[in-house]
Parts: C-alpha cells; structure tokens; sequence
C-alpha cells in the first residue's frame, strides 16, 4: 500500500484547562508562533493552533463539562491530548484500517477544527495513544487538482 500519510493535518493536541493561560508558556516561553483560534462546536472545543517549525501544536480547551477533552482533563489532567495524523482521504484510511481489523472510535466521520474531517483510533488499538485521522478539506482539493 503506498503512504496515505500526508504532512497537512498533523498536529499534536494537548488538552487544557486554559487556552489563556497555557498560551504564555507555548508563546512567549517556547516562542512557538500563534496561528489562530477557533471554536469547534461539534467537538465541544475552542482550539489554539501554534507552529513549531515543522509541527502544528493544538491547545484543546473544553467549552463545558460535558465534552470528551473536559472528560479527559478531569482523569487525567492537562497533556497530549491525541496525535494526529493527516491525509487526503479519510474514507480510503478508515476501509483500509477496519479491512485489518482496526476499529475507530466511531463509525461517523465528524467535523474537526481548521477546516477538516476526523475520526479517531482508540488507545486500546493503537498502544496506548488516541490517534486522529485528520482529512483537511483545502489539502485535498489541491492534491486533486495537482493530478489533473
């Protein structure tokens, strides 16, 4: 099978109470450049995206309570969130994962932040880590018209 893996769309999530807050440490301390933020309704989240030379960190703050990452927050603390792992086509990725036997969080591609489609690989299938297949919208549209 030939690489279904894509730079545009990998990121690093790391949850935490306060966008604010953390934001200091990641762009002043580490001197990491702000992108944007942006509110992710169907996930429950607003979202900080930050550049690190060749990695994209995502601040995941949760809008209420009720949210996975607020879940996570309350379990396990601030951290790595998830690993993210772009493509240009999700639905190839998830036939050929579920054709070997690994089964994702849902079976329902969902909206995700800047512009994507995700679905998510559990900790249990993937030694330990929440995995994110991440298909951004733009990366696809250009790796289609590069094939024209």
């Amino acid at each position: 099978m030939s690489n279904q893996w894509q730079d545009t769309g990998t990121h690093i999530a790391i949850a935490v109470h306060s966008i604010q807050a953390a934001k200091i440490f990641y762009q002043e301390n580490l001197g990491l450049t702000w992108v944007k933020e942006e509110i992710v309704q169907e996930q429950g989240v607003k979202v900080a995206f930050f550049k690190a030379g060749g990695i994209q960190v995502e601040l995941l703050e949760p809008l209420n309570q009720n949210t996975t990452v607020a879940k996570f927050l309350h379990k396990h603390g601030e951290g790595i969130h998830h690993l993210a792992l772009g493509t240009p086509d999700i639905q190839k990725v998830i036939l050929n994962m579920t054709d070997k036997g690994v089964s994702f969080v849902s079976n329902v591609v969902s909206n995700g932040a800047d512009d994507t489609k995700i679905a998510f690989i559990p900790p249990t299938e993937s030694h330990g880590v929440l995995l994110e297949v991440c298909e951004k919208q733009t990366f696809k549209r250009e790796t289609e018209e590069n094939l024209l």
